[in-house]
């Protein structure tokens, strides 16, 4: 499981210019902000990928889960949905979204967004990762970018 790998902290995507102990991420779950940060740049990445950044952004959306899982591992921050109908809200949201942005039901990248905004619990997380190790296999094994990469 996550928790037997080093620290999400340890690795960076896309430059080094995190170079503090203290990192912006972890200054978000110290002063109460949840989940939703992480959450919403790991869905942001996940739904750019091919736009944008390819295979680089599939491992920024694995690394912002990750730090989700980590973060709920270790109950630095608590669980998201405590009343029934916001969670039915998030559901016609999430759906809403996936048809305006032609994310089929299908998809891996439906499924890396749902589980990251619907999900509750570190099993649903991991479950966004394996979709996301799922699209980096599928897109971009012949770039070379792979797992081995992100942690």
């Amino acid at each position: 499981m996550v928790s037997s790998m080093k620290s999400v902290d340890d690795v960076q995507y896309g430059g080094k210019h995190y170079k503090t102990n203290y990192q912006h991420w972890n200054l978000l779950p110290n002063i109460g902000f949840g989940l939703e940060y992480y959450l919403g740049c790991a869905t942001k990445y996940i739904v750019r990928h091919r736009e944008k950044n390819g295979a680089e952004d599939v491992l920024k959306a694995i690394h912002f889960m990750r730090k989700a899982i980590e973060l709920l591992e270790a109950n630095k921050v608590p669980r998201r949905f405590t009343h029934e109908s916001m969670w039915q809200y998030a559901i016609a949201e999430v759906q809403r979204f996936a048809a305006e942005n032609s994310l089929s039901r299908s998809s891996k990248e439906y499924l890396f967004v749902r589980q990251a905004l619907l999900g509750d619990c570190p099993a649903d997380y991991v479950m966004a990762v394996e979709a996301a190790e799922d699209i980096l296999a599928r897109d971009y094994a012949s770039s070379g970018a792979s797992q081995e990469d992100s942690m």
